[in-house]
This record gives C-alpha cells, structure tokens and sequence, in this order.
C-alpha cells in the first residue's frame, strides 16, 4: 500500500479525487434508501466531504482513514464527526452499520487475498439488513491514463460473489479535481 501522508503532502492538499463535492453516486443513493439507513461507515474519508455531506442529512456518520494528514482535515470540516486514524484491516469496532460506503478504498488493493480479507472485514461491520456502496474503478476505459485503479466487472463479480450477496452493479462516473471524470461500478452487496 502506498504512503497516502506522503501523498497529501506531495500534492500539497490538491488531491486529484477531492473535488470539495460529495459523490453523485453517493448523495442519489442517500436520497433514494434514506428511511432505511441510520449509521454509516465511511472507509477511506480523505478530507472528510462525503462524511460530512452525509452528517448534514442527519445519519450517525463514523468515517476511517489510513493518512494522519486527511484525518485532521476531516476534524477541521467537521469536529462532530467520529473520524477515525486507521486502516480497513485494523480498524476494530464491535458496531454494524445500515450503510458502509467506500470511494476508492477497496479498489487500491490488486492483491486477490487483500481484496477478499477486505470484502470479509466489510461483512463483520454490515448489520443484517445493511448495504455496502462502494466505487471502484473501471476497467472499461482503457484510453484514459488517469483516475483510480481499475477493476473489470468480472473481477468484482467473481470476488465480491463469494461473501456477499451483489444487489446492483453498473457504470457510473466518478468525478475527480481538475474538472476530470472516470468511469466506474456502483457495487451495491450485502450480507447473504
């Protein structure tokens, strides 16, 4: 795994997935199932813009992160929020959540076996009617050289498939600083 405070301080702040708006597919999706979602988990908050868009419609939000540096950020958007110092793998909380959400947290593992202790770390921390969200990287758009790493819909279905149950799969845009966008899957899974 990369140095992520290493990447903050190389690109002094300006970091190219924080655009200062919260994921469109996030909000859609907030908006559309919000009677049924109280708690949420944010994996891999960066600077804490989806967390705290998430605060604003009213849920308990408690949002983790790998990187000192964008966890002290989030605190200075939002100080009433649970931001949390630490990595998906060590991250111990005996609390589920209605709906966990991930914006490019999963999608930097390309280890097989990182990749499936992750989507099992996921599964303990879902409550039994819970959702996963997540955005991951598509491989569809094979021209583009930027944007988060890639994954083909056959990787995530094959991998995701074995813990949790795939509720919706399609493309969407992520839309990334500098005005940029990327292809990517709206994973929605739960537990089986």
């Amino acid at each position: 795994m990369n140095d992520w405070n290493s990447t903050w301080i190389d690109n002094q702040g300006s970091i190219p997935w924080e655009n200062n708006r919260p994921d469109q597919t996030l909000t859609e999706y907030v908006v559309k199932n919000k009677e049924h979602i109280s708690s949420v988990l944010e994996l891999g908050c960066g600077s804490g813009i989806n967390a705290n868009w998430m605060w604003g419609q009213r849920l308990a939000v408690k949002a983790i992160d790998i990187s000192s540096i964008a966890i002290s950020l989030a605190k200075e958007r939002n100080s009433n929020i649970d931001f949390v110092e630490s990595d998906v793998f060590s991250f111990n909380d005996t609390t589920t959540y209605d709906l966990i959400f991930d914006r490019g947290c999963y999608h930097n593992y390309s280890d097989l076996e990182e990749q499936e202790l992750f989507i099992k770390k996921v599964s303990t921390l879902l409550s039994p009617a819970g959702q996963w969200l997540s955005i991951i990287g598509s491989s569809e758009n094979k021209s583009v050289d930027f944007g988060p790493p890639k994954h083909t819909i056959l990787d995530i279905i094959t991998i995701f498939d074995k813990h949790l149950k795939i509720i919706e799969i399609k493309e969407c845009i992520m839309e990334l600083n500098f005005g940029k966008t990327a292809l990517a899957w709206k994973v929605v899974s739960c537990i089986r």
